[in-house]
């Protein structure tokens, strides 16, 4: 192996106009601060990526994960990641379906409580439907119980289906359909034990066990703490990242659909 080091080139230029930067990075990854007009960048030889002259110097070379000018033996970052964010990208790069960071998709900002919400609400919903069918079939008594008890047992249930979705997948039927993936901030989905510990600290936290009142404080608490700081208490203390795609029309009228599926379906049930 040659041990001899070599010099990278560095690409100065002075930025004209920061909105002419190619690609959507306008922060340098090494700082994470904004690249402006009139900065000394340098732009990567390798993979263009522009970085603040100092920057460069200061690191050794690109800080880009998987860049083969990026110094050895030094945490490698994303192109987007943020201080402000909670760990989560800002502008919509992310991690992919078999663990490698890429970009995930055209996106907006990454703290979106409602579309999180909607996501989970479709999981829970086709969930107490597959439940429903089932136990009409096999344990019709079941479904006489309290609606308040079943609830929270239903809601109980689903956090061992959804720990196993997340350990398989990285994601939820729901959480496909508006474009969530949940990775640990390393990038690898999360185990058995690690995604059954989230979806627990979601029920208990985020959902109020399924008693009302509390489910409502709970989700206004999770609400306001998402928005305020960018990551909820569960995904901090786990260390995940929940990654956004963009919610177009189609992800928009799947969701209006599946609801509209499950109204059919109620009424053709009390109408028998």
């Amino acid at each position: 192996m040659c041990s001899k080091t070599f010099s990278v080139p560095a690409v100065d230029i002075v930025v004209k106009d920061a909105h002419k930067l190619s690609g959507e990075l306008k922060d340098c990854p090494y700082c994470r601060s904004a690249i402006n007009t009139g900065d000394n960048v340098v732009h990567c030889p390798e993979c263009g990526t522009p970085h603040h002259r100092d920057c460069w110097e200061e690191n050794g070379g690109c800080t880009i994960y998987g860049c083969r000018l990026a110094p050895p033996d030094e945490e490698k970052i994303s192109l987007t990641d943020s201080p402000t964010s909670g760990g989560v990208p800002a502008d919509g790069a992310g991690l992919s379906q078999d663990n490698g960071p890429r970009d995930f998709g055209e996106t907006g900002p990454q703290a979106r409580p409602w579309v999180r919400y909607w996501a989970r609400y479709i999981d829970i919903l086709i969930f107490a439907l597959l439940v429903g069918v089932l136990l009409q079939i096999i344990m019709p008594e079941l479904l006489e119980i309290n609606d308040i008890i079943f609830g929270i047992i239903l809601t109980l249930v689903y956090t061992f289906f959804e720990a196993t979705m997340l350990t398989s997948w990285g994601t939820t039927p729901g959480k496909a359909i508006l474009g969530v993936s949940i990775r640990k901030d390393d990038g690898s989905k999360p185990s058995y034990g690690d995604a059954l510990s989230r979806s627990m600290s979601v029920w208990a936290g985020g959902m109020g066990c399924g008693i009302p009142v509390v489910t409502l404080i709970a989700h206004i608490s999770a609400y306001n703490k998402l928005s305020r700081e960018g990551i909820t208490s569960w995904d901090a203390n786990g260390g995940y990242l929940v990654l956004h795609k963009k919610v177009g029309f189609f992800r928009v009228f799947a969701v209006i659909a599946i609801f509209f599926v499950f109204l059919m379906l109620i009424s053709l049930g009390q109408a028998q």
